[in-house]
């Protein structure tokens, strides 16, 4: 998958690529890279030629036919023709020895550490890889993560990543130390929520969700093992207390979240 970066107040497309690619909008601005270095290497790939001073995008909705591109060469800088956009493609999935594609998980998961130093892709076969976004190069297939594990990077250390067990199944929300591959159980609601609801079976957010911005407060909603909703409840990492629970009476959400300063399960 192409992802072409929005520096601006109009719409973005991505294209069909197989493989993840990013994107700098920001022509000739102020923004500080020193301590970006992914901004920093988008920005010297696009450097030249790509932008005028005056550059904007377009705020007005539009719907606009997407040609067909043939995929570029992993960390070349190329001119997307529809919004005049650079695009880098960031991995080929190939050459770096990954089954099937490497894409860029969801919209509310941020494929980017706190630092922007690293960035996490999935591949067909469930697994989760680690990439170095200064050079692009694959580090590593992280060890915990499969399939729909939901992984959030934590918002102040670049070197760690939550996740659940596949699917939620068993209830609990794990922390990675990426660097080391070191996992460790952060909450386990298994007998909490049991207590609560006696067929509960899996916690997720459905794929969908995200915690609060500092990571502090989770919403998750329970399914029994037939995927019947019996409830959601919200948790707070810091104090690892369930602070509040909800029946659906067999209601299925089609997800939940948390909103960006903790107050509300949406």
């Amino acid at each position: 998958m192409g992802l072409s970066g929005c520096g601006g107040g109009g719409g973005s497309a991505a294209s069909s690529q197989d493989d993840t690619a990013s994107g700098g909008s920001n022509a000739g601005g102020d923004t500080a890279t020193s301590s970006n270095p992914s901004l920093a290497l988008t920005k010297s790939a696009c450097a030249t030629g790509f932008y005028a001073a005056d550059f904007l995008l377009s705020s007005l909705l539009s719907l606009d036919v997407l040609p067909s591109l043939g995929k570029p060469a992993k960390g070349t800088a190329f001119l997307e023709p529809t919004y005049k956009t650079c695009v880098v493609r960031s991995t080929n999935h190939t050459a770096d020895g990954v089954s099937g594609f490497t894409r860029n998980d969801y919209a509310r998961r941020q494929a980017f550490n706190s630092d922007s130093s690293k960035f996490i892709v999935y591949a067909l076969d469930g697994s989760w890889h680690l990439y170095d976004a200064v050079t692009r190069a694959r580090v590593k297939a992280l060890a915990g993560p499969a399939g729909d594990a939901e992984p959030q990077w934590s918002s102040s250390n670049p070197d760690v990543l939550y996740y659940i067990p596949t699917n939620g199944v068993g209830m609990k929300l794990n922390e990675l130390t990426v660097s080391t591959g070191v996992t460790r159980t952060l909450g386990d609601f298994s007998a909490r929520v049991k207590a609560i609801w006696p067929t509960a079976n899996a916690a997720w957010t459905k794929s969908e969700g995200s915690p609060s911005k500092d990571g502090r407060y989770w919403c998750f909603m329970v399914d029994n093992a037939e995927w019947g909703s019996v409830g959601v409840f919200t948790w707070d990492r810091d104090t690892n207390t369930i602070l509040g629970s909800m029946n659906t009476n067999g209601e299925r959400p089609d997800h939940v979240s948390m909103s960006r300063h903790g107050g509300v399960c949406p």
